[in-house]
């Protein structure tokens, strides 16, 4: 199988309110496939397995890679990692780096699913979140980067995604436009 989706900017995840995620990201599945994508994202506060803090986010994207041009929506649930050193909560997030800046915020992926529709033939590619981490730098406001690397595996799907399973790492990085007004 060859292409993945952009259930990451589905997996950016942060602050109490919602932003945009403009993001791309690269992605490449074991046997060698390749696509990119593009999307965008809206994060809100919501726990949706219900084990603490977290933020889920909806994103909608659209790519091309060697199984065709694709359009795909995704769900994810990201959650701040326990440490310290973060920039917005010092004593209980954990710090991560990003473009040199040591006091950007880690967070980790706690699942999330994703579908893409393929032109042409309709057929759908069915993902499953296995795991993640998003690193976001708010030293300098607005947009703020964001880095990440995401698994998920291809649960199947319709057509010559029936069946098929797999594994899919995916680079995401991109920026936050806004975030809400009390920055948490």
């Amino acid at each position: 199988m060859r292409l993945k989706k952009i259930g990451v900017f589905s997996s950016m995840a942060l602050t109490v309110g919602g932003f945009v995620l403009l993001a791309a990201q690269s992605a490449a599945f074991a046997d060698g496939g390749h696509f990119s994508t593009s999307g965008t994202s809206y994060t809100v506060p919501m726990d949706v397995d219900g084990d603490g803090p977290a933020q889920s986010s909806i994103a909608t994207y659209s790519g091309k890679g060697t199984g065709g041009q694709f359009s795909g929506q995704g769900v994810s649930e990201f959650a701040p990692h326990p440490g310290t050193g973060c920039k917005l909560a010092p004593t209980t997030q954990a710090a991560c780096t990003l473009n040199g800046v040591t006091d950007a915020c880690q967070y980790d992926s706690e699942g999330g699913v994703s579908a893409n529709t393929y032109q042409g033939t309709l057929e759908i590619q069915t993902f499953k979140r296995l795991s993640g981490s998003i690193c976001i730098d708010f030293s300098n406001g607005a947009p703020y980067r964001t880095d990440g690397t995401v698994v998920d595996v291809m649960t199947g799907g319709t057509g010559r995604f029936a069946g098929k399973t797999g594994t899919i790492t995916t680079h995401v990085w991109g920026q936050m436009m806004t975030m809400d007004s009390a920055v948490r």
